[in-house]
């Protein structure tokens, strides 16, 4: 066997995307969650680097998938939405 190689891609936050979320999360006071179809801890990887939660916090339901939000919603998104006439 040969070892031909690995990649990784890196997806970067947007512009003003922590400057969105320090306003909307400490000004307006508003709760703040991630949703996400990635891995958990990507997910929460990545809701800590823009601040949606903060190093050893612990925020329920600050970062869920998909699964655990429709759980807790009750109905699949798209079905919210197709309901809208979105």
């Amino acid at each position: 066997m040969t070892w031909l190689g690995a990649f990784a891609l890196k997806d970067p936050l947007r512009a003003g995307v922590i400057e969105s979320i320090k306003y909307a999360r400490d000004d307006a006071m508003l709760s703040i969650r991630l949703i996400s179809g990635d891995h958990i801890e990507t997910a929460k990887a990545v809701a800590l680097k823009c601040g949606i939660i903060r190093e050893k916090e612990n925020v329920a339901n600050a970062v869920m998938d998909g699964e655990t939000f429709r759980k807790i919603v009750g109905m699949p998104l798209i079905s919210i939405v197709d309901a809208e006439g979105r």
